[in-house]
């Protein structure tokens, strides 16, 4: 792998956030060890480094959630000082009260910025106990997923999305309502097809990306196939892009009955199927054991940062909640020796400090035990 550009976090602050009134803390680039009992915050950290990237965060909480319970009258706040291509940055996100609706405000080197131009300077990955159930819980779970992950190569997609879900919602609530407006129906019909198309382009060219990276063993851990499976893809692989929009668009106008009753669309972006293969035993991850799809899902956070760092040749940043104690002593020395060698700042969060052992001569180790 060539050099990546080094990206890190140096000083965090928070200020009402959670179970924080206030925390000041400064890291070295080396992975970060947070230990301490469940309930005294150490996941609310994470949290608050995950959303320097856009969106919710890794627990996807309403921005009223997240401020401190006895605090009135005043919203939460972040700020970070990273190191980003060896240059200063610095980033700060919070809730602002001056409105009626939530909204988070976010600066970057001291100006007003957007949640999505985020994604040009930080890329975060995260790892949760809330994810153990993604190969289980469906579709739509899966797909999230792994969108989520796909914004980080490119921040368009996120605006494919939002498009695609706009057209879809308003092409449903016509339908509901019986409104058979033929011009207006066309219009959200080829907007869906042409956003359709992009999304799942954008999805086939990041898995075959991806796969490179899987194929890469990880002593270990299970070796993976990711696919992606839906009458969207069919179309594209049956043809060009601009016939798999027509004949998208026209499928589209031949469901309106059917739609108009079952709700939604039967086709489009949002039915596509993401499948992954443990190509060790053979089986689909939904079948496989609790621990082996924990392996899976580590495998596949790990692929990613490795492609990150290949791609935009800088690092990313690496969350990982609960995560370590669920692996055997083999693979977690293993997921050791590749984060080090990636060279990239990880956050590992425990209450047993003595799994982390092996990081004690590498790692940065706070104990939260002790503020």
């Amino acid at each position: 792998m060539q050099q990546i550009q080094p990206c890190w976090l140096r000083t965090l602050k928070l200020q009402n956030f959670r179970n924080f009134s206030s925390l000041n803390i400064t890291v070295p680039k080396d992975p970060i060890i947070i230990a301490g009992p469940n309930g005294i915050g150490k996941t609310n950290i994470l949290e608050a480094i995950s959303l320097f990237s856009p969106g919710k965060g890794l627990r996807q909480s309403k921005l009223g959630i997240i401020k401190k319970s006895d605090v009135q009258d005043q919203g939460w706040f972040i700020n970070a000082d990273f190191e980003h291509q060896h240059q200063d940055l610095n980033i700060g996100t919070g809730l602002d009260l001056s409105t009626a609706s939530e909204r988070r405000i976010v600066k970057v080197n001291g100006e007003k910025s957007s949640q999505t131009a985020l994604n040009d300077w930080i890329k975060i990955l995260w790892q949760t106990p809330q994810m153990d159930r993604l190969f289980i819980d469906g579709m739509t779970i899966r797909r999230k997923f792994f969108d989520k992950l796909l914004v980080n190569f490119s921040p368009e997609h996120s605006k494919h999305l939002y498009r695609y879900d706009y057209a879809l919602r308003e092409r449903s609530k016509l339908l509901r309502e019986g409104i058979m407006d033929q011009k207006w129906l066309a219009v959200l019909e080829q907007k869906m097809a042409q956003e359709s198309i992009a999304i799942t382009a954008n999805r086939l060219d990041y898995l075959s990306q991806l796969q490179g990276f899987l194929e890469q063993e990880i002593e270990g851990f299970p070796k993976i196939a990711v696919s992606l499976e839906g009458d969207v893809e069919t179309l594209i692989h049956e043809n060009s892009a601009t016939v798999a929009e027509e004949r998208l668009q026209e499928r589209l106008c031949q469901n309106r009955s059917r739609d108009s009753v079952m709700g939604g669309s039967k086709i489009g972006a949002h039915q596509s199927e993401f499948l992954v293969l443990n190509l060790d035993c053979n089986q689909q991850a939904e079948v496989c054991s609790t621990g082996e799809q924990k392996a899976l899902l580590l495998t596949l956070i790990m692929a990613n940062a490795r492609l990150l760092a290949t791609v935009h040749e800088v690092a990313p940043i690496l969350l990982l909640d609960e995560v370590v104690a669920h692996l055997d002593e083999n693979r977690r020395q293993v997921l050791f020796n590749e984060i080090l060698k990636l060279g990239i700042q990880s956050w590992l969060t425990g209450t047993d400090v003595q799994v982390f052992e092996p990081l004690r001569k590498h790692g940065h180790f706070i104990n939260l035990n002790e503020r």
